[in-house]
């Protein structure tokens, strides 16, 4: 019981509190996308996804203590936030990190 009293709670962390903002911010954009046009639709659907996982993936790597698990979350974290940047869709060409 003390062991789990001890863990501090994830949604305290700095880095889920920003993917909850990224997810907010993501469904203001989709908000603004018309569901007309077939190909944003589909780029809404995914911005939709991607931004829904990161916030998932980061509790569910925090809860975890098996490394394994951590790296895979953390993977997915990193996939669901990389395509976009590059996205020439977007204007924004090939950004260096």
């Amino acid at each position: 019981m003390e062991e789990a009293e001890d863990k501090s709670d994830f949604r305290d962390m700095l880095i889920w509190i920003k993917g909850m903002e990224l997810f907010d911010l993501a469904s203001k954009i989709a908000d603004l996308i018309d569901d007309e046009d077939e190909i944003l639709s589909e780029y809404k659907r995914f911005l939709l996804e991607d931004a829904s996982m990161i916030s998932t993936k980061i509790a569910g790597a925090e809860g975890a203590d098996i490394y394994d698990i951590r790296m895979e979350c953390a993977a997915i974290v990193r996939k669901c936030v990389r395509p976009r940047a590059g996205d020439p869709l977007f204007g924004f060409g090939n950004l260096r990190f």
